[in-house]
This record gives C-alpha cells, sequence and structure tokens, in this order.
C-alpha cells in the first residue's frame, strides 16, 4: 500500500514538472505555425534575411561598419555641422528622439509632422520611411542628408565635406577606393545592420522554454489567440 502511494506521489510530481515544460514545447511551434521567427543573430544571417526578401544590399564587412559609425555620429555631414544621424535616430534613446515631430536644419519641425522612427531593427524593414519611398539602407541613409528639412546637405556638398577630411579619404580609400555618396550612403548602412535587439523571447523561440516567465508565455498565447500575429 505504502510502495503504491508513494508511486502515485512520484507520478503526480513528474506530470507537474512534465505539464510546463510541454505546454511551452507546443506554444513555440505554435508561434512559429503563426509565423512568428527570431530576430538573425548575425550578418550572414541578416544576408540570408535580406535575399530572401528581395532587399538589396552590399557585402557586409567590419570595416565598412566602423566606418559608417563614424559617420553616423558626425555632425559635419549636415549644412549646419550641428546634427548627425544620431541626433533624431539617438542610440541612448531607443534609437529615435522621443518627440513628436522631428527637428531638423535651422531646428524646423518636420514639415509633415513626422516622428523620428528607431533605427534599431531597421535592416529588417523590407521598405524605409514611414511613407516606404525607399527600399533599402542604403536609400533610406541618403534621403536625410538631401533633405532640406533634416541635415540639408546636397550630395556633392556632403562628399567634398568628407573628401576634405585625411582620415576619411584613407578609410574611404581602404574600404571602397574613393569617397562618393553612394558610398557614404552604404558606410552608414552597414553600420545600421549591427543594431539588432535579440531578446529572450527569440531565445524562447529558438526552443529555449525557460526564457520567457510564465507569465509572458501567457500573454503570447493571447496575441496568438486573439490574431495579433
Amino acid at each position: 500500500m505504502k510502495v503504491t502511494l508513494l508511486k502515485l506521489l512520484m507520478a503526480s510530481s513528474l506530470m507537474l514538472v512534465s505539464v510546463p515544460a510541454l505546454y511551452a514545447k507546443t506554444l513555440i511551434e505554435e508561434a512559429k505555425s503563426a509565423g512568428l521567427a527570431p530576430l538573425p543573430k548575425n550578418q550572414k544571417e541578416i544576408d540570408k534575411f535580406l535575399k530572401e526578401n528581395n532587399v538589396k544590399s552590399s557585402a557586409f564587412s567590419e570595416a565598412k561598419a566602423e566606418l559608417g559609425k563614424k559617420l553616423y555620429f558626425d555632425p559635419r555631414l549636415s549644412k549646419s555641422g550641428l546634427i548627425s544621424c544620431n541626433t533624431c535616430h539617438n542610440l541612448g534613446l531607443g534609437g529615435a528622439d522621443g518627440i513628436a515631430a522631428a527637428v531638423g536644419h535651422k531646428w524646423s519641425p518636420n514639415h509633415q509632422h513626422l516622428n523620428s522612427p528607431t533605427v534599431y531593427n531597421s535592416v529588417f524593414n523590407t521598405i524605409q520611411f514611414w511613407d516606404g519611398r525607399a527600399g533599402n539602407l542604403i536609400e533610406q541613409a541618403k534621403g536625410p542628408i538631401e533633405n532640406e528639412v533634416e541635415m540639408a546637405t546636397p550630395a556633392n556638398l556632403a562628399v567634398k565635406k568628407i573628401a576634405s577630411l585625411p582620415e576619411y579619404v584613407n578609410a574611404f580609400k581602404k574600404t571602397y577606393g574613393k569617397v562618393s555618396f553612394e558610398n557614404i550612403a552604404d558606410a552608414i548602412a552597414n553600420f545600421e545592420r549591427t543594431l539588432i535587439t535579440p531578446s529572450p523571447f527569440d531565445k524562447f523561440l529558438e526552443g529555449d522554454e525557460k526564457a520567457l516567465s510564465k507569465e509572458a508565455q501567457a500573454g503570447l498565447k493571447l496575441f496568438i489567440d486573439k490574431g495579433c500575429t
């Protein structure tokens, strides 16, 4: 009698342990079936994503990304010498600026009252800008530089400014061969490709059943059931 009772207690405890694990495993499969997927973790996976979604990109390199990082934070790309990419897409503020309408050249608010979208994970957008007028990060990077209400620098002036700085000239010579507006935009795009934000949710979708709390798993289940996907 005692042995049988002990076996029943052990079986019950095993069920209590295995049911949540089984639920998590089922939820992962359900999430994947709903079209949810973890973020790519490296540049090779990003290349695969871009190719699958027909998004134009150049060959990535750490040298290009490092050059793009310098350009991203450099206000000399603006006509006034005061505004950089980071002004509106501040990496310390979630990749945006936290205000309702972006402020650009001569401290003018965006004439369409548009705010600055985050630059984080922007490589995964198959269209860029709120109106989708650019199809990739390279074309997107050109827009704010030339826009009169943003950085207000014509392409030829941007090239002239960068080509007047020996350190930039040497860096462009090594990575691209020369300074050009296309290469300036491409370098910035290479840097922006590195701004990805993997999270516990991605780990969960990759199979780590303990990456999300029970409350978060319940929220994911509700998210799927309500058709939010």
